[in-house]
């Protein structure tokens, strides 16, 4: 078969042309760091890094989530904290108010501190995040959870518990609604009683040393109060055992997110050694195509004459 000379010319351009592609996608390789550059390269390996990419975007969307899970935990424990030093003070006024030897006066003064009590314990109970959602209101984040009214302070919030899903089916509680952390206390007598209620029963006693019942409800207070620190710490004990939980889970996630991140860089990161060998390669192979083609350009019958 006679090959003429516009074929020879067309097949140094096609050959020439061939490897001037293969040169500008080596450079940009070299460039990017990636060995895949577009999904043709490889499909397998392309379809493989597209799923790795996923995973690493859920354990990102997971780990974001625990992040928000620990910041309300946190908050929470450092407002139960709070709640247990109200309580604790109250108490200590009650023991002091009981004592024989105070004035009806000294019990008023008492009085007034355990009624600011009772006020810090409110703003406490209504605590908010950053996000400027309440704490302690349920699901009903965007109202406040407890309200001060003419017959004492009432939860307004619902016996929703907030989850985060932290992992695949691994769903954290993030609060403690309202009603159950500062209106369901067990009572000394049996039933509940809020913390709200136990330091207004107080504040009253003091007010009114003079009742013949005044030791009696002074020393069931005290009770109260004591039921009342027990049941903030056991509050607190769950907290902590959530921050725990939502802590090991993130260290889980970043051990699996580094995995991932490790196999993605397997499959398509670029092997600079063996890249910038086939690069010299192929400049190489593109220059004697250059030269074949200006020699077939400079090709005439005249050269043989």
């Amino acid at each position: 078969m006679r090959v003429s000379t516009l074929q020879f010319y067309q097949r140094t351009v096609s050959v020439m042309l061939r490897q001037q592609a293969r040169l500008a996608d080596t450079q940009e390789q070299l460039a990017s760091g990636r060995r895949i550059l577009r999904p043709s390269d490889d499909p397998t390996a392309a379809g493989h890094a597209l799923r790795l990419r996923e995973a690493l975007a859920g354990t990102a969307q997971y780990q974001r989530a625990a992040g928000q899970a620990e910041s309300w935990l946190q908050l929470e424990e450092t407002t139960l904290v709070g709640v247990g030093d109200v309580l604790q003070r109250a108490r200590e006024l009650a023991i002091r108010g009981r004592n024989d030897t105070l004035s009806a006066q000294d019990r008023v003064a008492l009085a007034g501190e355990v009624r600011s009590l009772g006020e810090e314990l409110l703003r406490l109970a209504n605590t908010r995040t950053a996000d400027g959602e309440y704490l302690f209101a349920g699901h009903r984040t965007r109202s406040p959870a407890f309200a001060a009214g003419a017959g004492g302070v009432v939860y307004e919030g619902d016996d929703g518990e907030r989850r985060v899903e932290v992992a695949p089916g691994s769903r954290v509680p993030v609060n403690h609604p309202g009603g159950r952390a500062f209106m369901d206390v067990p009572a000394t007598g049996g039933g509940t009683e809020s913390l709200f209620a136990t330091l207004g029963a107080l504040a009253d006693a003091l007010e009114t040393p003079s009742d013949p019942g005044f030791q009696a409800e002074m020393g069931r207070v005290i009770d109260q109060l004591a039921l009342g620190v027990e049941h903030v710490t056991g509050l607190r004990a769950e907290t902590g055992n959530r921050l725990r939980a939502v802590d090991t889970q993130r260290e889980f996630n970043a051990a699996l997110e580094l995995q991932l991140r490790q196999t993605l860089s397997d499959v398509e990161d670029l092997d600079y050694a063996e890249a910038v060998a086939r690069l010299n390669r192929q400049m190489v192979g593109l220059e004697a195509a250059q030269k074949t083609f200006g020699r077939v350009q400079g090709l005439t019958l005249f050269s043989y004459l």
